[in-house]
């Protein structure tokens, strides 16, 4: 079975080049375009359910997304946005400089990161990639699909496509297009065994 990893589109912050963490954050016209390009390249998929976080930047986002490929939309807090507490908002030039040892850290080592009144990234990483097995599992052989945040998919896509953990920062940095992956290709569990 394929499923899709698919980002939410763009906000004022993101265009930024800002940390979102869990604030409360709009689509702008360029994001509500960026919607429909998802959705055409997800259609072949056919997805039957989108999942997304609680916040209106994934609620609106999978909306879009599901109205134009037909699919239904659940909502659940286990694909909330990584919690970054006071780096959110900050640019990676702000965390380069008032958080130099998390920022090597983040780029090196991700897992190890707590930012300061945030969730660790480790625990947000066992959060994402047990919910996320739980659901496809679940799901049998209708494909279905994520909304998820830059730190958020960063995660998903590298715990589910096998990718190193350690490239996570990078990616959630990286421009967004959705990612359709194949269910038998999974690896095994990927966040045990980085800690």
């Amino acid at each position: 079975m394929r499923f899709a990893l698919i980002p939410t589109g763009t906000c004022d912050w993101r265009q930024a080049g800002r940390l979102l963490g869990r604030v409360q954050l709009a689509l702008t016209a360029e994001g509500e375009k960026q919607c429909a390009e998802f959705a055409d390249s997800i259609r072949s998929v056919g997805v039957s359910t989108i999942y997304h976080g609680r916040d209106e930047l994934s609620k609106h986002t999978a909306k879009r997304v599901a109205r134009a490929v037909d699919a239904a939309t659940r909502a659940t807090d286990k694909l909330l946005e990584v919690d970054l507490g006071l780096w959110a908002g900050l640019t990676d030039a702000d965390l380069k400089s008032r958080f130099a040892t998390a920022h090597r850290q983040l780029r090196e080592s991700p897992l190890t990161v707590r930012p300061p009144e945030g969730e660790p990234l480790s625990e947000a990483a066992e959060r994402l990639e047990t919910y996320l097995r739980r659901t496809l599992r679940r799901s049998g052989k209708a494909p279905v699909a994520f909304v998820l945040r830059p730190i958020s998919l960063a995660i998903a896509d590298c715990v589910l496509a096998g990718k190193d953990l350690s490239d996570l920062y990078a990616m959630s940095r990286a421009p967004d297009e959705p990612r359709v992956l194949k269910t038998r290709e999974l690896p095994a569990l990927a966040v045990k065994d980085e800690r």
